[in-house]
């Protein structure tokens, strides 16, 4: 029995555009009318849409070998978006190219392929596209050799030697700057801005990293980016937000700097306009933050910039996304509400592409809001969705402060009987992710001394006594009390 939601045949085929799949018919399928593939295209097409594949009919199982055929589908599939998608950046155009290449070789046609390569190695100098470049300078002497032409061959020499250890210096650096960003990649996917003394210690040991004392050893574009990207990651995690939001600034002026070669990696420009709304963010200068957004939902009509409809969508979501926590940070908690709505419609837009991080950054932030305009209904629902989607591979601090918000929400709902076990559950949570920040027992302690109180003035005592506690926190120490809006929770009468 095949299930829909386990079959990577139908999955390709939803992720198909409008475009891509007009492009499919026109080129593929309309030219192989009868054929079984085609037959099983036509099949998925109909059910997909309801997600409701419980098992294939016997028309189809009985007439055909349906795991061949599902095999070959999606070989004609991928075959067709390649061809779509063939000039899509100068990478996919100098891969397509090397394929013209050996079929100019296989033909003899010596001349031709070496003419085609004398470009291509012009554009990938330029693009900085070594890999490519590599395999350019190999074909290159492989045709030199296979055409006889020695003298040739001879003469540029030193020239092949000096390109080819050029290029795999120059591989060499930047997959050194990518083994660097995987690993901070991999703090900063879990534990989001909360990091625990051990990944912290990590932390500066990655930043340690030779590479990393100087802009000069990166030794092209796209190296200096990833170079760039650390030192901004390590100010953010060590909560230097100042040098963090600096970094941002001299990125940006050297992409723009560079706008040819930026142009070739929108990720690359998007990543970097985000980052600095972050941390503009951070440092309460929302006023940036938002011009910022605007600046970065502009690159999608930059001409010359070539951005896919993924990448698209990233834009909208993280537009969406970094307006709501502005709006809760600014305790404009009803706009926040409001926009929230707009954030729905695009997940039921985009369904399962939408990821579970913005998912649950949406949800936190809307449910504070609630919490703030005393609809703890509303704000339990998000939580509890935030829960029931729980994924150990999203970042750690969204949950943290969903533990932390459910229980104000029923303290302040006077549910004091479930105070004890949800306090429970929060520290084994902060222990198993190993979260230090000082603030977080202090809160919990006061929840639990709260519901005790028996009179009015000894909670508010109690919490004007805390309240000047963790004011003497340092921000390293004390995420919780802005993300939360807590002063607004101890102001309450």
């Amino acid at each position: 029995m095949e299930q829909a939601k386990v079959d990577s045949t139908a999955k390709l085929i939803q992720s198909l555009t409008p475009s891509e799949k007009r492009y499919l018919k026109l080129n593929v399928l309309d030219l192989n009318k009868g054929n079984n593939a085609v037959k099983l295209y036509h099949f998925y097409t109909s059910y997909i849409p309801n997600n409701d594949i419980s098992e294939f009919p016997e028309y189809l199982t009985k007439g055909m070998n349906l795991s061949y055929e599902k095999s070959n589908l999606r070989r004609v599939i991928l075959r067709s978006l390649r061809n779509y998608h063939e000039n899509l950046n100068d990478t996919s155009f100098s891969l397509n190219t090397l394929l013209d290449i050996e079929i100019l070789f296989n033909r003899k046609l010596y001349d031709d392929a070496l003419s085609i390569i004398d470009k291509m190695l012009k554009i990938t100098t330029e693009m900085e596209l070594f890999v490519q470049k590599l395999e350019y300078l190999l074909w290159y002497r492989k045709l030199l050799i296979r055409k006889g032409d020695y003298a040739t061959l001879s003469k540029r020499a030193d020239f092949l030697e000096a390109e080819i250890n050029d290029c795999f210096k120059k591989i060499q650096n930047l997959n050194d700057y990518r083994c660097i960003q995987s690993k901070l990649l991999g703090i900063i996917s879990k534990s989001g801005v909360l990091i625990s003394d051990e990944a912290t210690s990590e932390l500066k040991n990655i930043i340690k990293h030779s590479l990393l004392s100087d802009e000069k050893n990166a030794l092209s574009f796209n190296a200096k980016c990833h170079f760039y990207e650390a030192w901004g990651w390590y100010y953010k995690l060590t909560l230097q937000p100042k040098k963090s939001l600096s970094i941002s600034e001299n990125f940006i002026t050297f992409l723009e700097e560079n706008f040819e070669k930026t142009i070739q990696y929108p990720q690359i420009y998007f990543s970097a306009l985000s980052n600095y709304v972050t941390r503009c963010t951070s440092l309460n200068k929302y006023d940036q933050a938002l011009k910022g957004i605007e600046k970065l939902k502009s690159i999608t009509t930059i001409k010359g910039l070539k951005i896919d409809d993924s990448l698209k969508v990233t834009v909208t979501a993280f537009a969406l996304e970094r307006k709501l926590t502005i709006h809760t940070y600014t305790h404009d908690f009803k706009e926040a509400i409001a926009l929230f709505e707009e954030v729905k419609l695009f997940i039921k837009k985009n369904g399962e592409a939408t990821h579970l991080t913005f998912k649950n950054v949406t949800r936190i932030f809307t449910s504070i809001s609630y919490f703030h305009l005393a609809d703890y209904k509303a704000a339990l629902t998000l939580i509890r969705e935030m829960f029931d989607d729980k994924s150990d591979n999203q970042r750690y601090d969204n949950y943290l402060y969903a533990h932390l918000l459910q229980i104000l929400i029923h303290y302040e709902m006077g549910n004091f009987r479930l105070i004890p076990y949800l306090v429970k559950a929060a520290k084994h949570f902060c222990k198993s992710k190993k979260f230090n920040e000082k603030s977080i027992p202090l809160f919990m302690e006061l929840i639990s001394r709260l519901t005790k109180a028996t009179t009015e003035k000894e909670k508010l005592k109690m919490k004007a006594e805390n309240l000047a506690i963790f004011k003497t926190l340092n921000n390293n120490e004390n995420t919780i009390f802005e993300t939360l809006s807590l002063d607004l929770w101890f102001a309450k009468k």
